[in-house]
């Protein structure tokens, strides 16, 4: 048997702080920050994880009223029975920091996404793949000048964590969302006009990462999994001949290996279904294969694998993310959000075409405009 294929170690499994659904949010806040995740329990059953991204991303104005249900999310978990390969897709589809551990319906910690990272890496699952096999391209980019706002409202728009940060064309940086929270986060409505204030006069340069941790382009995965478990980071700019080409991330390390630990063999796989949008997978994946054909056209463009996620809201609309796997091409990615599954398939779909497309193309930024670094 496989390493990958045999269960969980139990010693993958860290303490977890629990919480009930009522607590006040700022009463777990340290514990987040300091652990990566908090279990939020109902009723002493499981009701959803709770880490720094669900706070930052929620649509909810944080107050000091707050209860932690609120920002709860319920990931799926992981079992006693779960192999180390049917984890790594769990995170991939769940793009989940950590996910809870459960045994006998009773959840006993959390497996972060670092203690996953660090098993990849033992045994040897990316020992083959250099950084060009799986970063994402292009690389989104800002002007140093520009304002915080525009980099929040671009990352929210095309849903990113990150954007490189350039100074007449020039590489000098990196901003992450995180970057702009930290720097402008309040848990007081009284001060929230303060807080849209230095979010509009703020510029760029004085809340991004000034040396961003980069690869080069020829560098193998296992190092770019190093740097990321060593420095504490998700990310990583890739480089050729002193261009930036591309971004790694966590999610791109995972995906590397979720296309194998999918419930299909065929190169297009879809998750994130639920009892409702079940009964579309059919024509979602009819729509998928169409959007293979006409792309596999393209000369010298190989599509190796697409991958889909599916989320739908309580409101009724609905979030979508496409990732097409193009071998040393790298990654195209993109989501979206509508109101009908239908339509906003196609928009994602047109979209991530009309990127493939103009891939070879290098858009240069001007001043204070929100452009992207491309491979030539």
């Amino acid at each position: 048997m496989r390493p990958a294929f045999e269960i969980i170690p139990k010693d993958f499994i860290s303490k977890a702080y629990f919480f009930e659904h009522t607590t006040l949010l700022t009463e777990a806040l340290t514990k987040i920050e300091q652990n990566g995740a908090v279990i939020v329990m109902k009723n002493n059953d499981y009701y959803g994880v709770v880490d720094d991204r669900a706070i930052s991303r929620g649509n909810i104005k944080i107050k000091k009223t707050n209860k932690i249900g609120t920002f709860a999310v319920k990931l799926p978990p992981l079992e006693n029975e779960t192999s180390i390969e049917k984890a790594i897709y769990t995170f991939y589809t769940s793009q989940a920091k950590a996910l809870p551990y459960i045994e006998n319906k009773k959840v006993l910690g959390i497996i972060k996404r670092e203690t996953i990272l660090k098993a990849i890496l033992s045994l040897h699952m990316t020992s083959k793949l250099t950084a060009a096999d799986i970063m994402s391209t292009p690389v989104m980019a800002i002007e140093s000048d520009a304002s915080v706002a525009s980099a929040k409202v671009f990352m929210e728009k095309n849903k990113i964590n990150r954007l490189a940060v350039s100074s007449n064309g020039a590489l000098n940086g990196i901003i992450t969302y995180k970057d702009i929270l930290k720097n402008t986060a309040t848990l007081d409505n009284r001060v929230q006009k303060d807080k849209d204030r230095i979010i509009k006069s703020s510029k760029v340069e004085e809340v991004s990462s000034t040396n961003p941790f980069t690869i080069n382009y020829n560098d193998g995965v296992d190092d770019a999994i190093r740097n990321m478990v060593e420095n504490n980071i998700s990310s990583l700019l890739v480089t050729r001949n002193g261009k930036t080409v591309g971004v790694i991330t966590v999610r791109d390390i995972f995906e590397s290996i979720a296309k194998s630990a999918a419930p299909i063999s065929e190169n297009i796989i879809i998750s994130g279904l639920d009892d409702y949008t079940k009964e579309y997978e059919s024509e979602i994946r009819t729509e998928l294969e169409k959007f293979n054909e006409k792309v596999q056209k393209f000369h010298k463009l190989n599509v190796e694998n697409i991958l889909l996620n599916v989320k739908r809201h309580k409101s009724k609309n609905y979030e979508l993310h496409m990732r097409v796997w193009l071998g040393k091409r790298g990654v195209v990615s993109h989501g979206v959000t509508g109101f009908t599954l239908d339509k906003a398939l196609s928009d994602l779909i047109s979209t991530v075409y009309d990127t493939i497309k103009e891939k070879k193309e290098t858009v240069y930024m001007k001043k204070t405009l929100i452009g992207r670094y491309d491979e030539e």
